[in-house]
């Protein structure tokens, strides 16, 4: 009689146990959207539909040079070297939009990556890169 007791106040805890842990998982799922970064990447067809409606600040993660030689319309040149070395450059657009991209999208991956650990929390990337932007364009 014991031994049934015991397990079942054994089985009633584990399950006890998992409303629990469910009740919390719920609970974090729940959270305001605004708690995480959403990183959307998106393509060249859906940019100036973007750029409209988000007005976000797009960010050429391009050498001077590369900018210098062709960037998107209103975009501002932070070369990946330098969010590298002093990744809270951008902190002052934190709250906005924005929007990255580089020649492909190597750097725009590492730039993701910095900038959701310094709290923004609506970042678009453009697939493709530059180079897919500007064949679009021709």
């Amino acid at each position: 009689m014991r031994k049934i007791i015991k397990t079942n106040f054994g089985i009633s805890l584990f399950i006890f146990g998992i409303i629990i842990l469910s009740l919390f998982i719920g609970f974090i799922s729940d959270s305001p959207a605004t708690e995480k970064t959403r990183v959307r990447w998106i393509g060249v067809d859906q940019i100036n539909k973007i750029i409209e409606e988000q007005k976000p600040v797009i960010v050429d993660l391009r050498t001077p040079g590369e900018y210098q030689r062709g960037h998107i319309s209103g975009a501002i040149n932070v070369p990946i070297e330098t969010l590298r070395s002093n990744r809270s450059t951008l902190d002052i657009y934190k709250d906005n939009p924005v929007l990255l991209y580089c020649r492909t999208i190597n750097k725009s991956d590492l730039a993701i990556w910095f900038l959701e650990g310094r709290g923004f929390k609506s970042i678009y990337a453009l697939k493709g890169g530059y180079e897919a932007y500007r064949l679009h364009s021709r």
